[in-house]
């Protein structure tokens, strides 16, 4: 089963948490519920992040200036370009920050439609759309019928 990282600020912590609350435990980590006391903060963090399928980043004026987040987004880097990691769902929750906000890696910046939503309703259905995807393409039979598909053209 696919599973996504909710990336973000501690001070943006109620938005996630409703989000992470209605992906429900097995489909999403969150700090709060995912990692086990007693263990060091940031090897639990990519050790949870390496498992993960996607990479969801809540942007706003806080996290962007976090430590952690900024530790979080380098080893998403990472993973994304060794294949560990699927995909990346950048989502801005600050209505003051803009797509061409300069602590936003350009490498998120450039290619992705960044813009500032608020619903956790249209964040929650981003998110969900995506794990279906990773689920549909880690499925073996699924992966078998892609194989033969075939366009109106061909």
């Amino acid at each position: 089963m696919a599973k996504a990282f909710l990336s973000h600020s501690s001070k943006d912590k109620d938005l996630v948490r409703k989000v992470a609350q209605q992906l429900g435990n097995k489909n999403c980590v969150l700090d709060e519920i995912s990692f086990d006391p007693g263990r060091k903060t940031l090897e639990q963090i990519f050790s949870e992040l390496d498992s993960s399928d996607i990479f969801v980043l809540f942007i706003s004026n806080e996290s962007l200036e976090s430590t952690w987040v900024k530790k979080e987004i380098n080893r998403a880097k990472e993973n994304l370009s060794n294949d560990y990691l699927d995909r990346i769902i950048p989502i801005i929750i600050d209505e003051n920050i803009t797509y061409s906000d300069t602590r936003i890696p350009k490498w998120i910046a450039k290619p992705y439609n960044l813009k500032f939503i608020e619903n956790e309703v249209i964040i929650l259905k981003k998110i969900r759309q995506a794990l279906k995807e990773v689920n549909f393409k880690k499925t073996k039979f699924n992966q078998e019928i892609e194989k033969n598909f075939v366009g109106r053209n061909a």
